[in-house]
């Protein structure tokens, strides 16, 4: 075995450190390890976390279990899709299994191993466009679901992508894709064909999703937008740049495809493809394709218009009706709340009960990590001061022996804006991301302020936390910080901000 065989198959020194950072109990990091294919035998015991991890990277690069390297950063990665270190390990895995499988172990080892870098021998290598395919996926009506039936989906979600990826033997290592909340964005590799996706991939994420919906409720079933189209794409490490991640997102997006499911309620998947997609693979009937299962739609939307190709897959009597507007018919408007008493039902509640008349109507929701809820407790505390505001918290404010998620639910949704507290703990708690995220989705453009992000010290986020402002605490002085988050507050209530006093005078002064 050469010296960079051995390093190929090895973790980054910096991956090593966040594995053991955030897989630290024994417990967690063996289910991880088990799953990547190391057998209960082979696990390391009797370690300190670091020295876990790092028995566990001695193994890899002797090859204990082939392709482990590339398994434990997707596992990492599919639990934490937030996390920056994964994220490049990952990326820089991959990188390192193709030249694995294609033998080119002799040059550019280093690149394989760190992250790519300008001297590489592609010169802006990792910032060139490729080709690949992109898919996109999207839940229908996902936000109109409460939190924990979101999370339900969204595992839902991953296990079927996952399953019709391996049944299809689409290797992963030729996939790198995001997580959205609702779905994901998926780039495959210009090596894998294009009829593979169109047709293998697309009936094992059928099949999936039938066997998984045949065992849910109504509120808990997935149904499914999925578009595919083919051209360059460029990976920037959180995401992908190019016109075709552009179509394959407009193309999800379409009122011909949303009205597929409102006009037909048992349909559980439905695919819009591009022209150049559909010419590539249905319609010259590869891997058993059939035209005729196909319609010719007109696609109007910001940014982009053209023909597109709309099948549901297994179905025949489907029918389509795009209103002549090209409105969003992806559901109907809510009913207006009665006035002059503010609304009372609540997207979400899995059973369509409506809030009770003397429902308690907070001006803030505090979502947090477990390990931050002392943040929360005090935050809520020094905005409840002189009764100025009303503060859910749910370590004070739920009743553990009612339902916890209808109360959660309940306070969602008569806050007025969701307090988050931003830290690396948040990335490790999916229900306290829900609650912020719902919050983002009604109002993605920041005009109502919905989402106030409060960080301690210098943590900087990712993703779309880093697009907002937040109020800062220096987490050292508790009386300076009660009086910065108090006066950003009423910054973000009353939507403005003009100081007290006239600012200094910015020119230049004479004697």
């Amino acid at each position: 075995m050469t010296d960079e065989v051995r390093r190929l198959r090895r973790l980054r020194g910096e991956d090593v450190a966040e594995l053991a950072n955030v897989f630290y109990e024994p417990r967690t990091a063996d289910q991880l390890l088990a799953q990547a294919g190391f057998s209960r035998g082979s696990l390391p015991a009797g370690y300190t976390a670091a020295a876990r991890w790092e028995a566990v990277n001695d193994a890899l690069g002797d090859g204990l279990v082939e392709g482990g390297r590339l398994r434990i950063l997707e596992l990492a990665q599919r639990s934490y899709p937030a996390n920056t270190v994964f994220a490049a390990g990952l990326a820089a895995a991959r990188r390192a299994a193709v030249r694995l499988a294609a033998g080119r172990t002799e040059a550019d080892t280093e690149a394989d191993t760190q992250p790519a870098r300008p001297e590489s021998r592609y010169g802006t290598r990792g910032r060139l466009p490729l080709p690949g395919t992109v898919i996109v996926l999207d839940a229908v009506g996902y936000s109109r679901n409460g939190v924990m039936v979101q999370l339900g989906i969204r595992d839902g979600l991953r296990a079927i992508v996952d399953d019709a990826l391996a049944d299809a033997r689409i290797p992963a290592s030729a996939v790198t894709r995001q997580d959205t909340g609702d779905g994901l964005v998926a780039v495959v590799s210009g090596d894998v064909p294009k009829a593979v996706i169109a047709a293998d991939l697309v009936e094992e994420v059928r099949r999936g999703l039938r066997s998984y919906n045949r065992t849910r409720s109504t509120s808990g079933r997935i149904r499914l937008r999925l578009s595919l189209h083919h051209g360059d794409v460029v990976e920037d490490g959180t995401g992908w740049g190019g016109d075709a991640v552009i179509v394959g997102n407009r193309l999800i997006d379409s009122p011909p495809i949303r009205a597929v499911f409102t006009a037909n309620p048992s349909v559980n998947l439905a695919v819009i493809m591009s022209s150049e997609f559909y010419g590539d693979t249905a319609a010259q009937e590869l891997l058993g394709l059939d035209p005729g299962s196909y319609r010719e739609v007109d696609v109007r939307v910001p940014k982009f218009s053209g023909k597109a190709w709309l099948t549901v897959p297994g179905e025949t009597n489907w029918t389509l009706e795009v209103p002549d507007d090209g409105a969003d018919v992806a559901a109907p408007a809510p009913a207006p709340a009665p006035a002059p008493a503010p609304a009372t039902s609540f997207a979400g509640a899995d059973s369509g009960d409506a809030l009770p008349d003397d429902a308690v109507r907070w001006d803030f929701l505090i979502a947090a990590a477990e390990e931050d809820e002392g943040w929360g407790a005090w935050i809520a505390h020094a905005l409840e001061k002189d009764k100025a505001y009303k503060v859910h918290i749910e370590t004070w404010d739920i009743q553990a022996a009612n339902n916890v998620t209808w109360q959660l639910q309940e306070a969602m949704a008569v806050a007025e804006r969701t307090i988050v507290i931003v830290s690396a703990n948040l990335e490790a708690r999916p229900r306290a991301q829900a609650v912020w995220m719902e919050a983002w989705r009604n109002d993605p453009a920041g005009q109502g302020r919905s989402v106030v992000p409060v960080i301690v010290g210098d943590y900087q986020p990712a993703g779309f936390l880093a697009g907002i402002k937040p109020i800062r605490l220096s987490g050292r002085d508790p009386d300076a910080d009660e009086k910065e988050l108090r006066r950003q507050i009423q910054r973000v209530v009353d939507g403005h901000y003009r100081p007290p006093t006239q600012p200094p005078y910015p020119g230049v002064t004479t004697t």
